[in-house]
């Protein structure tokens, strides 16, 4: 009877403790290739902010991707209108490159959870 009542102890302590870790899980309704796409754009955004230089297929590369930068039309809006702003800059604009592409960054829907600091640092 010793036994019974240790393995029902057991199962017990088995069934509270992944209880409690499932419970703690975090549930991420971005799809995986979704965040993947918006790390890339943020990447891009961060070598851009830190060299001050924009190439012809920087903006390529943006302008194919504005699309994907957020879930929400306002964001996707917002980052077409800063990348029109980023178009006329010109390489001795480093300040204004450095601003634009922050506030791009913070356009960008990621989980928080992943988000690159040069993101986290610019949200809104």
């Amino acid at each position: 009877m010793r036994f019974n009542q240790c393995l029902q102890f057991g199962m017990v302590m088995f069934g509270v403790t992944l209880f409690g870790c499932s419970s703690n899980r975090v549930s991420v309704t971005i799809p995986v290739e979704k965040i993947q796409d918006r790390m890339e754009i943020a990447t891009m955004l961060e070598e851009t902010n830190d060299q001050y230089f924009v190439s012809q297929a920087l903006f390529d590369d943006l302008e194919a991707s504005a699309s994907k930068i957020s879930d929400n039309p306002a964001d996707v809006e917002e980052f077409k209108s800063l990348l029109e702003e980023l178009k006329k800059c010109k390489p001795e604009d480093e300040e204004q490159i450095k601003s634009i592409t922050a506030k791009m960054a913070g356009c960008l829907e990621i989980p928080e959870k992943f988000q690159p600091p040069f993101v986290r640092n610019n949200k809104k």
